[in-house]
């Protein structure tokens, strides 16, 4: 912590962390604990960051790591995304190592004295992928507290239902996030001092996949033909952006198209998903289309449905085209794109 006695702590995870389902934010437990830390942490300037952000996993929270957590050179991170990483780990348990391990490696290696706590959420049928995440956390020597075990516990010993504590498969109601922030207040009370032991950088990785310079890159270099419109989020109409997404390049029109020229061996497009989204199609240099339809039963949020990491090492043009048809479920066919995920 630095001696201006100034403590920064960003909560970094996806949508459990930024507080969905319950029914404000004060009840969410990323806030609990936030005024628990401040409580315990009498005497510092205790800043709080939510860097949460809804149907993400580690596989885009590497490329937010440099501006959305390592801008506040935290002194305490939090890092929820147990459940986010589920569908990814069963597909290939590499690819989260190798994103976790990114993270808390550069973490540590800005700020050797960076506390680190991997948090554990609880999915329906116990399957976040805690386990995996658990192989980061011991090979680094960092902190873990386990909320899905302590779940399960109280359904599988009668104390609660699911239903009790959560408003679907994976998203606590505000009973659940009550005991979450409880069960992890609690955890920090009994073994203060050893959460607040810095992890260390071993010598060898778990992973196998190497990221160089994993970053988003904004819209300043997008080539637009057809009806595109660049928003920002003082826009007051436009209630899809937020302090985390501040612009984005729009367009309702079929046929509209972006041109992206990029150099490295990884891209995905951080975009928007919505009931009002559209369809689109997707091609890198000469190789085929890729055909994406981006509406989401959800009033909205951006992530990222396209990501490709197989591709050779050197310069390559992405096309995006807005097609005519949409989704039957879909009010519209809006497509918002606030950048592109490069490495």
């Amino acid at each position: 912590m630095s001696a201006e006695k100034e403590c920064n702590v960003v909560f970094f995870g996806g949508s459990i962390t930024v507080g969905s389902s319950s029914s404000q934010h004060e009840n969410s437990w990323a806030y609990r604990v936030s005024q628990y830390l401040k409580r315990r942490l009498k005497g510092f300037r205790v800043q709080i960051y939510n860097a949460g952000l809804s149907g993400t996993g580690t596989g885009v929270g590497v490329f937010r790591l440099q501006t959305e957590v390592l801008t506040y050179r935290p002194d305490l991170v939090w890092i929820e995304f147990a459940v986010n990483d589920y569908w990814d780990a069963a597909a290939d348990e590499q690819k989260v190592l190798s994103s976790l391990e990114y993270i808390v490696n550069t973490l540590i290696r800005q700020n050797p004295l960076t506390k680190i706590i991997l948090v554990y959420s609880a999915m329906k049928g116990w399957k976040a992928c805690s386990d995996v995440h658990e192989k980061v956390a011991q090979h680094y020597r960092i902190s873990s507290i386990d909320v899905q075990e302590h779940i399960r516990s109280l359904v599988e010993n009668g104390v609660y239902e699911w239903e009790h504590l959560f408003a679907d498969d994976v998203h606590p109601n505000d009973k659940g996030h009550e005991i979450y922030a409880s069960y992890i207040s609690e955890k920090l009370q009994q073994h203060w001092t050893s959460y607040m032991i810095p992890g260390r950088v071993p010598e060898s990785c778990l992973g196998e996949r190497r990221y160089a310079f994993p970053r988003i890159v904004g819209l300043e270099e997008v080539s637009r033909y057809g009806d595109w419109k660049r928003v920002t989020s003082e826009e007051e109409s436009l209630t899809f952006l937020n302090d985390t997404v501040r612009e984005a390049l729009c367009s309702r029109t079929p046929g509209s198209e972006l041109e992206f020229t990029f150099y490295g061996k990884c891209i995905g497009i951080y975009h928007y998903i919505s009931r009002d989204s559209g369809i689109c199609s997707v091609q890198i240099d000469d190789q085929a289309e890729t055909t994406l339809d981006w509406y989401y039963p959800s009033p909205g949020e951006f992530l990222s449905f396209y990501v490709r990491s197989d591709l050779d090492e050197r310069e390559h043009v992405l096309k995006l085209k807005i097609h005519n048809d949409k989704n039957a479920e879909s009010n519209g066919t809006l497509i918002a794109i606030s950048g592109f995920m490069i490495d």
